[in-house]
């Protein structure tokens, strides 16, 4: 349900996008403006800045979820964290986060489903490219690190022995898309889309990769 509401926010932003982008250039002092003669074409460079983001975010609930009934496991809630992002120039920069989540792990064999769910520390580090201060699109890859006990639950046979990577560290690949509902040069709110996809699983496995953000953007 939070996630339905996550991508409610998110269309909404879409569509107050399209308006606060006609006010990019009242958002541009000339203070932080640098402008460079190419050909007959001025360009505008605000040069380098700090990009700090804090974030809420909900997680995908994974296939199996539903099939496991009377378990200890919760729903996919919402977590949290930090973003930091070194905007090189003003369409690309790099970023680092450390966010808290839920994450939930499903393997089906011989017709039992287990379902294993357990608290990580995602470090996603990825290439950010900015076409305006209203969005951006990130690619890269990430570490994800257990910081909790396992819960785990089954939906049939009770002895059935089936690994999932709810106790390993997790490395992958991860792209973003991100609206950001600027202020003051890339400082303002934002909502974002992330999709992960592990380099490896267990055979047979699935995880919740989708996820989604929302929260404040602040540019030093």
């Amino acid at each position: 349900m939070r996630f339905l509401i996550l991508s409610a926010i998110f269309s909404a932003a879409a569509f107050a996008g399209s308006y606060v982008q006609l006010q990019e250039e009242a958002s541009v002092t000339p203070e932080n403006i640098n402008l460079k003669q190419v050909g007959d074409s001025t360009i505008k460079d605000k040069g380098a800045s700090l990009i700090f983001s804090l974030a809420a975010l909900q997680t995908q609930e994974v296939e199996n979820f539903g099939d496991v009934d009377d378990s200890p496991l919760r729903d996919p809630d919402t977590g949290y964290g930090v973003l930091v992002e070194g905007n090189w120039v003003d369409s690309f920069g790099t970023e680092i986060g450390f966010l808290r989540m839920n994450k939930q792990y499903s393997v089906t064999e011989q017709g039992s489903a287990v379902v294993e769910e357990v608290d990580r520390l995602h470090v996603p580090v990825l290439a950010k490219f900015w076409p305006t201060d209203y969005l951006s699109l990130g690619v890269g890859a990430y570490a994800d690190f257990a910081i909790s006990d396992v819960n785990r639950s089954v939906e049939g046979d009770q002895s059935v022995d089936a690994d999932t990577s709810a106790q390993t560290t997790v490395y992958g690949g991860q792209a973003s898309a991100t609206l950001n509902l600027a202020i003051n040069n890339k400082t303002g709110i934002f909502v974002e889309g992330r999709w992960s996809e592990p380099f490896w699983r267990e055979n047979g496995e699935e995880t919740n990769n989708l996820f989604g953000l929302a929260g404040v953007k602040f540019e030093l």
